[in-house]
């Protein structure tokens, strides 16, 4: 198993992502890659349970080390997986971010808010675009939901399946942040690489 965190490449020193973290615990390769595959396109709820329950581990260990060694805020207080768009949920019947959340959740106790980000925009599927691309189809895709909004809510976790450019991630920050909230760190299970 690789664990990684996202580390400042010099085009992100140049412009910072507006995230505070982003953990994932694999790369997008064979084996991986397939089980993913199987869990999103095939309702193979067994993989994801795995997948999850591995990445439960990384988050419970990576907030206790922010609280022990960075002083830093202990578990998010909220997650939000990455929504799909309704057309798209019906047509695969679930949501694989919202299962990855769910599961966590119930591990770690954290709550999972549904409402609060929808994607009101039925884009292209982004595995299908390159990076510069992938951030033009993303434009207007997403709404918060203010009134799901709690204020005491700072810190939030957005969680996703695989992230690749972050474009997806970064449009959802955006816009928390912009509602106040102070901290927002990514959970995935993959990060791939983009080859264009």
């Amino acid at each position: 198993m690789t664990t990684t965190q996202l580390h400042l490449c010099g085009r992100c020193v140049i412009d910072p992502p507006p995230f505070d973290s982003c953990n994932v615990i694999f790369n997008y390769e064979a084996p991986i890659s397939r089980l993913i595959a199987q869990f999103k396109y095939k309702a193979n709820f067994a993989y994801g349970k795995v997948l999850t329950t591995l990445l439960v581990e990384k988050f419970i260990a990576h907030y206790e080390t922010q609280i022990k060694v960075n002083n830093l805020p202990g578990l998010p207080q909220q997650l939000i997986p990455v929504p799909l768009h309704r057309r798209r949920l019906r047509e695969r019947g679930f949501n694989q971010a919202g299962e990855i959340a769910r599961l966590l959740s119930k591990e770690t106790t954290v709550q999972v808010n549904k409402n609060l980000i929808f994607r009101i925009k039925d884009t292209s599927a982004q595995s299908q675009l390159g990076a510069s691309k992938r951030t033009k189809n993303l434009k207007y895709a997403f709404k918060l939901n203010e009134v799901a909004l709690e204020a005491q809510v700072k810190h939030i976790a957005i969680v996703d399946d695989v992230v690749t450019t972050m474009a997806t991630v970064s449009a959802i920050t955006r816009l928390l942040k912009s509602a106040g909230i102070e901290r927002v760190d990514i959970w995935a299970i993959a990060r791939a690489t983009l080859h264009t």
